[in-house]
C-alpha cells in the first residue's frame, strides 16, 4: 500500500502571518496607486502593527513594516486655513496632526512679518483651537481663501 499525501490545514500562526502580509501588501499597493492618502496609509500601518504586534514572529514582516512606516513618516499631515485681511495681509493658521501647537503666521507681500505659536494641553484641544481661531478671524472680517 502506498503512502498517500495528506493535507493538513494551516496553523493559526501561519494564518496570522499570511493575513498580516496580505494586509501590509494591500496597504503598500493602495498607497502606491493613490487609493490611500498619506494619512490613511500611516493610520493603516499603525493599526495593522498594533493588531499583530507580538503575534507575527517573522523578521521579514517587521523589516517590511519598518520600511513602510519610515516611508509614511516622511511626510507630515497639516491642516491649514488661509485668510486675507482687507489690507492685503495674509494670515495662515497651521496645525500639524499629532502636535499640540497651532501656529499663526502673517505675510505681507509674500514675506513673513509675524508668527505666533499657541500651545495646548492635548492634540484634540489644538485641533479645536485651530477651528476656534479660524471662526474668530471670520468674525473679525477676514476672508478665507
Amino acid at each position: 500500500m502506498s503512502k498517500q499525501w495528506e493535507w493538513a490545514p494551516p496553523t493559526l500562526q501561519e494564518e496570522i502571518e499570511r493575513k498580516s502580509f496580505e494586509a501590509l501588501d494591500w496597504l503598500i499597493t493602495s498607497a502606491a496607486l493613490g487609493k490611500l492618502s498619506d494619512a490613511q496609509f500611516s493610520t493603516g500601518l499603525d493599526t495593522l502593527f498594533m493588531a499583530v504586534n507580538g503575534l507575527v514572529r517573522g523578521q521579514a514582516f517587521l523589516d517590511l513594516m519598518s520600511a513602510a512606516q519610515s516611508e509614511a513618516d516622511a511626510g507630515s499631515v497639516n491642516e491649514r486655513r488661509v485668510f486675507m485681511r482687507k489690507d492685503g495681509q495674509v494670515v495662515v493658521l497651521a496645525w500639524e496632526v499629532g502636535s499640540m501647537r497651532v501656529t499663526v503666521s502673517m505675510y505681507r507681500e509674500a514675506a513673513l512679518v509675524a508668527q505666533r505659536h499657541f500651545d495646548f494641553d492635548s492634540y484634540a484641544e489644538a485641533k479645536s483651537g485651530l477651528q476656534a481661531r479660524a471662526q474668530a478671524f471670520i468674525k473679525m472680517g477676514l476672508t478665507e481663501i
